[in-house]
């Protein structure tokens, strides 16, 4: 994960993957693929699978309605652990989201300050990382039956993190700098 003015980029290196789907889009709709070539090769080995290469192969529209974050404050004060709750939230539908991809990765990048209600939550917790434990799991939401059940793409942990000292992404002069871009 890399942050940069209150925007989250979270890259899944597909090439790094236990899972791999086998199918091929039937060239319709991006969000059906063929699983009855020959040779049966091309049958998901698990909805995970099937629902991952659903997500790739979608536009973007369809990607802002499946990518799910569940937050969670392991360790935190009462009024944080409220304010941010444990509720699944669709992100796209919430927060503008971009997706860039590439021969072996899919990167989200999330802007935080896209919803005055995310950055408020994030301006509550910026000031308390150091006293934090932050739990945030993503997943894609399964929308179809054979999507079922939902497994997690990955999970992360922040562990008492000092925002303070961490590296600024200066995106027009593309440098990463210990001091806040001007």
């Amino acid at each position: 994960m890399v942050w940069y003015n209150n925007k989250c980029a979270l890259t899944y290196n597909a090439s790094q993957s236990t899972h791999t789907t086998g199918l091929q889009s039937s060239g319709g709709d991006e969000d059906e693929f063929d699983s009855d070539q020959e040779g049966g090769s091309n049958i998901p080995a698990s909805p995970f699978d099937l629902g991952v290469a659903r997500f790739l192969a979608a536009t973007d529209d369809v990607r802002n309605g499946k990518f799910k974050l569940i937050p969670r404050i392991a360790e935190g004060s009462w009024v944080i652990k409220q304010s941010v709750g444990t509720t699944p939230v669709i992100l796209g539908r919430k927060l503008t989201t971009q997706y860039h991809r590439g021969p072996n990765y899919m990167e989200v990048d999330i802007d935080i300050g896209s919803s005055t209600v995310a950055a408020s939550v994030v301006n509550l917790v910026y000031g308390a990382t150091k006293s934090l434990v932050i739990d945030m799991a993503v997943l894609f939401e399964g929308q179809a039956e054979d999507e079922l059940p939902e497994q997690l793409l990955g999970t992360v942990r922040l562990d008492h993190m000092d925002l303070g000292t961490a590296p600024w992404l200066d995106v027009e002069r593309g440098v990463v700098s210990t001091s806040e871009p001007v």
